[in-house]
């Protein structure tokens, strides 16, 4: 596994004792609006792929990003939410 990323994390929920989610959780934050997507082990072959897709959104969007108004910020992560599925 890589050093910690800016803005990603492991994320693992767990329920009755077994998992029901592991992942990445990529959340970048906005003028106090957030956007947040999860990145299942179990849609990439590797937990490593899962990381690298979710870097690879998060510099998509911080490289984007700085070019949005800030009064523009919750237009722009609701067209992310949109295209991220």
């Amino acid at each position: 596994m890589q050093t910690k990323q800016k803005y990603i994390s492991r994320y693992e929920k767990t329920k009755g004792g077994g998992y029901t989610f592991c992942g990445w959780r990529l959340c970048i934050t906005r003028n106090k609006e957030r956007y947040v997507r999860y990145f299942s082990d179990k849609a990439y072959p590797t937990p490593e792929a899962g990381l690298e897709a979710a870097l690879a959104e998060r510099d998509k969007i911080l490289s984007e990003l700085g070019t949005v108004k800030p009064e523009d910020v919750v237009e722009y992560f609701r067209q992310c939410r949109r295209s991220a599925y």
